[in-house]
C-alpha cells in the first residue's frame, strides 16, 4: 500500500538537496560524475537508468525515483522487523514501528531525487541485523552487509561502523556460535574503521574541501562567521532537523526520568544503540549543512532514527503504561506533525513557495538554489520569474558579482580591471571561484608559481569543474610539466567532454607535439559540439596536410574559407594552410 501511496503522489519538483543536480548528472552528455563519497549511490542510478533504456532526460528522473519507492518499501519492512527484535512487549513494538513510520523522512521514498533513499534501507537493515544478533545470536552477518553495502553507496553510513565492531566484541555464550568468523570480522571492522579514520584525519589536515565541510568548534568560517558547532543557530538547526525526522523524540526525552530509564533488561542493546547514536549525533553536530540545514535535511536524516530508538527502547514498565492511555493523541500528533511537511514538498506550487521561503531564511546558503529555481522557471517558459530571480541572485551576493565582473574583464583581456576588482575583494581560502580567478590573473601577469598555488586551492575546494584542469594544464605547460599538464587535460576531457576550453586546449596540445591522430580526434569532438568556429577546420586542415591526407585537408581549408570572417589571423591561417597543402602536394 505504502509503496502504491509513493507512485501516486511522487514529488513534482526537486529544489530540496541537490535534487536537479543529481539527476543532471545521471544523463549529462558529458559523462557522469563519480563523487567519491557516494560513488556506489550514482552507479546504482546509472544501472537503474540503463535497465529503464529510454532515451531522454526523463530516464534519470524514472531510475531516481524507482530507486526512492524500492528503498521505501524495504524501508518499512525493515520497521517491521526492528520492531520486531527491538521487545517482547507488543506496545512497545507499536511505538517503535510508529515513531520509525510517522517521520519526515518518508519523503525521500515518493521519488525524491537525492542519493539519500538508499541509505536508509542499509541502515534500517544493519539495525535490524544487530537486534536480531543481540536477541537470537544470529544476525551479525546481515548486519555487517548491510554495513558494508551502505558505505560503498555512501561513506556517510560508516559513522555505524563503531557499533558493529561492538557487536563482534561480545563474547557471553549466547554468541559464542561462530565465534572464529566473529573474531576475523572483529578486526577487519577495526582495521578498516582505523584507516577511514586516519583518512579522515589526512584529508582535514591537506584538504581545503574537507577543512570547508567541517564546522568549527565555537567561530564560523569567512563564508557563515556566526555558524559553529556550538552557536545558537547550529543547535537551533539540529533540533528543527530531529523534530522533522522523529517528532516524537522530544515527547519521549520529556517522558525520560531516572525513575522512568530501564537499562537492566539488555544492556548490551542499550550500549550498542548508545554507541550509534554516539557516532550519528557527531555527524550531525561538526558536518556542515553547506545548503543550509532545511534544504540539507537529508543528508542528516539517517542521524536522528538511531537516537529515537534508544529512546524508546529506554522505556521502563510505567512509562509506558502513561503512553499507552495517551495512544489515540499520541497518533494524532504523529500524524499532524509528518503531514504538512509532505503534503508542502508533494504538490509542485506549494514546493516552490516552500522553497522560496527557505531561500528567504538563509541567502547566504541559498545562491545555489536560487539558481536552479531561475533554471526552472526558464525551461517552464516563464521568464519573467526566472530573471526576477536572477534580479535578486545579483543583488543578494555582491561577491560573487564581482567575480563575475572580474571573469569577464579576464575573459576580454582586461586584465588591470580583473586585478583591481580582485584586489579590492577579501580574500577567502575557502571561495573556489576566487581562487581560481586569483590563479588566472597570475597567469596572465607571468607570475607562475603563485598561479599554480591559486589553482592547485580551486582544485581542491572544487575537484569538478573541468576548466579549472585546464587552467592548471596551461600554468604546467608553461612550467614544463608537459606530462602533467597532458594528465590535467585527459581528466578534465573525463569530468566535461563538451567543455570547448578543454577541448582546444587538447587539439592545439596534440597538434603541437606533431599527434596529429590525436589532434584530428578533439577536431571531430569539437565540431559536435560547435560547428561554427573556424580555428577547428584550420587545425584539421593542418593535421589532414601534415599526414598527407590531402583530399581531407583541402576539404578542410574550403570549409574554413567559407566563412569569410574579419577575425584577426584569419587570413594569415587560411594562407599558412593553404600554402601547407601545396608544400606537401608538391613533395608528394
Amino acid at each position: 500500500m505504502m509503496g502504491s501511496l509513493f507512485v501516486i503522489f511522487a514529488a513534482p519538483t526537486h529544489f530540496l538537496g541537490d535534487g536537479y543536480q543529481v539527476i543532471n548528472n545521471i544523463v549529462a552528455e558529458s559523462g557522469t560524475f563519480f563523487k567519491w563519497s557516494e560513488s556506489g549511490v550514482i552507479l546504482l542510478l546509472r544501472m537503474m537508468k540503463t535497465i529503464i533504456n529510454i532515451e531522454n532526460n526523463e530516464s534519470a528522473v524514472i531510475a531516481i525515483q524507482v530507486v526512492s519507492y524500492l528503498s521505501g518499501i524495504l524501508s518499512i519492512w525493515l520497521f517491521f522487523c526492528i520492531a520486531e527484535f527491538s521487545s517482547s512487549d507488543k506496545f512497545k513494538r507499536l511505538l517503535i514501528f510508529s515513531a520509525s513510520l510517522f517521520s519526515g523522512a518518508l519523503l525521500l521514498f515518493f521519488g525524491y531525487a537525492e542519493h539519500y533513499p538508499p541509505l536508509w534501507v542499509a541502515m534500517t537493515g544493519m539495525l535490524y541485523g544487530g537486534l536480531r544478533f543481540l536477541k537470537k545470536g544470529k544476525g551479525l552477518i546481515t548486519g555487517s552487509v548491510f554495513l558494508v553495502l551502505g558505505i560503498a553507496f555512501h561513506l556517510q553510513m560508516a559513522i555505524f561502523i563503531p557499533g558493529v565492531i561492538y557487536l563482534t566484541s561480545l563474547r557471553s555464550d549466547s554468541f559464542s556460535s561462530r565465534i572464529q568468523y566473529r573474531r576475523y570480522l572483529f578486526w577487519s571492522l577495526v582495521i578498516i574503521f582505523i584507516g577511514l579514520l586516519g583518512i579522515l584525519i589526512y584529508k582535514y589536515v591537506t584538504d581545503l574541501f574537507f577543512q570547508s565541510i567541517v564546522l568549527q568548534l565555537f567561530a564560523g568560517d569567512s563564508n557563515s562567521s556566526q555558524y559553529a558547532a556550538f552557536s545558537l543557530p547550529h543547535l537551533l538547526d539540529m533540533v528543527n532537523e530531529i523534530l522533522l525526522i522523529s517528532p516524537a523524540f522530544l515527547i519521549f526525552l520529556t517522558g525520560l526520568r531516572k525513575s522512568s530509564i530501564s537499562v537492566d533488561s539488555n544492556k548490551q542493546t542499550t550500549l550498542f544503540l548508545s554507541i550509534v547514536s554516539l557516532g550519528c549525533f557527531s555527524f550531525l553536530l561538526l558536518v556542515d549543512p553547506k545548503l543550509g540545514m532545511p534544504r540539507d535535511w537529508d543528508l542528516f536524516s539517517i542521524t536522528i532514527y538511531p537516537v529515537t530508538l534508544l529512546s524508546i527502547f529506554l522505556f521502563d514498565k510505567d512509562l509506558l503504561l502513561r503512553l499507552k492511555k495517551l495512544l489515540f493523541p499520541l497518533t494524532i500528533f504523529l500524524i499532524i506533525s509528518v503531514l504538512p511537511f509532505l503534503v508542502e514538498n508533494l504538490d509542485e506550487a506549494s514546493s516552490i513557495k516552500y522553497s522560496e521561503y527557505l531561500i528567504s531564511l538563509d541567502f547566504n546558503k541559498s545562491r545555489n538554489a536560487l539558481f536552479i529555481e531561475s533554471e526552472y522557471f526558464k525551461k517552464k517558459g516563464d521568464t519573467r520569474k526566472a530573471d526576477s530571480l536572477k534580479f535578486i541572485y545579483k543583488s543578494a551576493y555582491p561577491r560573487w558579482n564581482k567575480c563575475d565582473s572580474a571573469a569577464y574583464a579576464l575573459a576580454r583581456g582586461d586584465i588591470d580591471k580583473a586585478g583591481t576588482i580582485l584586489g579590492a575583494m577579501k580574500q577567502d581560502l575557502y571561495d573556489a571561484y576566487y581562487q581560481k580567478l586569483m590563479g588566472r590573473l597570475h597567469y596572465f601577469t607571468g607570475d607562475f608559481d603563485k598561479a599554480l598555488s591559486y589553482t592547485n586551492n580551486a582544485i581542491r575546494l572544487n575537484s569538478y569543474l573541468a576548466s579549472t584542469y585546464g587552467e592548471r594544464a596551461d600554468i604546467y605547460f608553461v612550467l614544463d610539466s608537459i606530462e602533467k599538464g597532458l594528465n590535467d587535460l585527459r581528466h578534465g576531457y573525463r569530468l566535461d567532454n563538451s567543455n570547448l576550453y578543454i577541448l582546444d586546449l587538447l587539439i592545439m596540445t596534440f597538434s603541437e607535439f606533431k599527434q596529429y591522430d590525436s589532434s584530428i580526434y578533439y577536431c571531430y569532438k569539437r565540431l559536435a559540439v560547435d560547428s561554427t568556429f573556424w580555428p577547428t577546420y584550420y587545425e584539421l586542415a593542418k593535421a589532414y596536410a601534415h599526414k598527407n591526407d590531402l583530399i581531407s585537408a583541402k576539404k578542410y581549408a574550403e570549409r574554413m574559407a567559407e566563412f569569410k570572417t574579419g577575425h584577426i589571423g584569419f587570413r594569415s591561417k587560411l594562407e599558412e594552410v593553404n600554402l601547407l597543402i601545396k608544400q606537401q602536394n608538391a613533395d608528394y
